[in-house]
């Protein structure tokens, strides 16, 4: 019973060293000129975080006017926004 624990610890270590490898692929740049925003974002892809984003950044009260999106890999995706702050912004 002791090598099913080792090799449950071990299996659970390199699911986590593989979580901290896909957030370490996370890059975002965002470029601000008076009221309009572009914000570009390269992750993994996980089901539903577009739609997540989009909900956020609505919170936040920006206004979605644009999206490219772009899958180089099965893994990753990019997202480019055009967005627009309204005036009772957030941030």
């Amino acid at each position: 019973q002791s090598d099913h624990n080792n090799r449950d610890i071990s299996s659970n270590e390199l699911r986590a060293s593989n979580e901290e490898q896909q957030t370490s692929k996370l890059r975002v740049e965002a470029t601000v000129i008076e009221s309009h925003v572009n914000l570009k974002i390269q992750c993994p892809r996980k089901q539903g975080q577009l739609l997540r984003s989009i909900i956020l950044l609505e919170k936040l009260r920006f206004t979605v006017l644009h999206l490219n999106i772009a899958s180089p890999s099965n893994t990753s995706v990019s997202y480019s926004f055009n967005l627009k702050m309204e005036d009772d912004c957030n941030l």
